[in-house]
Protein backbone atom coordinates (compact mmCIF):
# COMPACT_ATOMS: atom_id res chain seq x y z
CA UNK A 1 0.00 0.00 0.00
CA UNK A 2 2.51 2.42 0.38
CA UNK A 3 6.30 2.87 -0.80
CA UNK A 4 9.03 5.48 -0.17
CA UNK A 5 11.42 7.72 -2.56
CA UNK A 6 14.57 9.76 -1.56
CA UNK A 7 12.63 12.48 -0.91
CA UNK A 8 11.07 11.65 1.90
CA UNK A 9 14.02 10.46 3.90
CA UNK A 10 16.63 7.85 4.65
CA UNK A 11 14.92 4.46 4.40
CA UNK A 12 14.76 4.65 0.68
CA UNK A 13 17.64 4.88 -1.87
CA UNK A 14 14.66 5.27 -4.93
CA UNK A 15 14.61 7.95 -7.49
CA UNK A 16 10.77 8.96 -8.13
CA UNK A 17 11.24 7.98 -11.84
CA UNK A 18 13.64 4.75 -10.95
CA UNK A 19 10.71 3.61 -8.66
CA UNK A 20 7.94 4.34 -11.74
CA UNK A 21 10.04 2.31 -14.30
CA UNK A 22 10.44 -0.73 -11.49
CA UNK A 23 6.61 -0.16 -10.91
CA UNK A 24 6.30 -0.78 -14.82
CA UNK A 25 8.73 -3.19 -15.79
CA UNK A 26 7.01 -5.90 -12.71
CA UNK A 27 3.66 -4.68 -13.87
CA UNK A 28 1.78 -2.84 -11.67
CA UNK A 29 -0.42 -0.32 -13.35
CA UNK A 30 -0.02 2.30 -10.10
CA UNK A 31 1.70 2.95 -6.96
CA UNK A 32 1.42 5.39 -4.06
CA UNK A 33 3.99 7.45 -2.33
CA UNK A 34 4.03 7.96 0.87
CA UNK A 35 6.88 9.59 2.43
CA UNK A 36 7.29 9.44 6.26
CA UNK A 37 6.32 12.61 8.03
CA UNK A 38 6.09 14.52 4.80
CA UNK A 39 3.77 14.36 1.66
CA UNK A 40 4.73 15.88 -1.61
CA UNK A 41 3.42 19.23 -2.70
CA UNK A 42 0.30 18.97 -4.44
CA UNK A 43 1.40 20.64 -7.34
CA UNK A 44 5.15 19.16 -7.58
CA UNK A 45 3.00 15.82 -7.49
CA UNK A 46 0.45 16.98 -9.97
CA UNK A 47 3.55 17.88 -12.42
CA UNK A 48 5.17 15.21 -11.43
CA UNK A 49 2.42 12.30 -12.28
CA UNK A 50 1.03 13.75 -15.11
CA UNK A 51 4.46 13.26 -17.21
CA UNK A 52 4.04 9.23 -15.79
CA UNK A 53 1.83 6.75 -17.68
CA UNK A 54 1.22 4.92 -14.54
CA UNK A 55 -1.30 6.20 -11.81
CA UNK A 56 0.27 7.75 -9.04
CA UNK A 57 -1.37 8.22 -5.28
CA UNK A 58 0.16 10.46 -3.06
CA UNK A 59 -0.23 10.09 0.89
CA UNK A 60 1.89 10.41 4.27
CA UNK A 61 3.09 7.25 6.52
CA UNK A 62 2.86 9.20 10.16
CA UNK A 63 4.82 7.53 12.84
CA UNK A 64 2.62 7.46 15.67
CA UNK A 65 3.11 5.81 19.11
CA UNK A 66 1.07 2.83 17.95
CA UNK A 67 3.31 2.54 14.97
CA UNK A 68 3.17 3.34 11.62
CA UNK A 69 -0.28 4.93 9.98
CA UNK A 70 -0.61 5.59 6.48
CA UNK A 71 -3.02 8.98 5.77
CA UNK A 72 -4.62 10.14 3.37
CA UNK A 73 -6.18 14.21 2.85
CA UNK A 74 -3.31 15.90 4.87
CA UNK A 75 -1.73 18.57 2.69
CA UNK A 76 1.25 18.90 5.46
CA UNK A 77 2.59 17.55 8.82
CA UNK A 78 0.85 18.81 11.60
CA UNK A 79 2.38 19.18 15.16
CA UNK A 80 1.21 16.51 17.59
CA UNK A 81 -0.19 14.11 15.05
CA UNK A 82 2.65 11.45 16.38
CA UNK A 83 -0.35 10.90 19.09
CA UNK A 84 -2.98 8.71 17.32
CA UNK A 85 -5.95 10.66 19.16
CA UNK A 86 -4.98 13.75 17.83
CA UNK A 87 -4.13 12.18 14.06
CA UNK A 88 -7.50 10.56 14.11
CA UNK A 89 -8.78 14.35 14.59
CA UNK A 90 -6.75 15.86 11.68
CA UNK A 91 -7.66 13.61 9.58
CA UNK A 92 -11.49 13.29 10.12
CA UNK A 93 -11.51 16.63 10.24
CA UNK A 94 -10.15 16.98 6.31
CA UNK A 95 -12.03 14.34 5.22
CA UNK A 96 -9.18 12.23 5.11
CA UNK A 97 -8.97 8.82 5.63
CA UNK A 98 -6.28 6.51 7.75
CA UNK A 99 -4.88 2.93 6.97
CA UNK A 100 -2.18 1.38 10.27
CA UNK A 101 0.47 -0.52 8.05
CA UNK A 102 3.07 -1.24 10.92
Amino acid sequence: MHVHTVKGGSDSNLDPLDLVKEAKRVGLSGVCLTEHNNVWNRHEFQRFASEQDILLFRGMEVSTELGHIIVFGLESYVSGIHKVDLLRKVVDGEGGFAIAVH
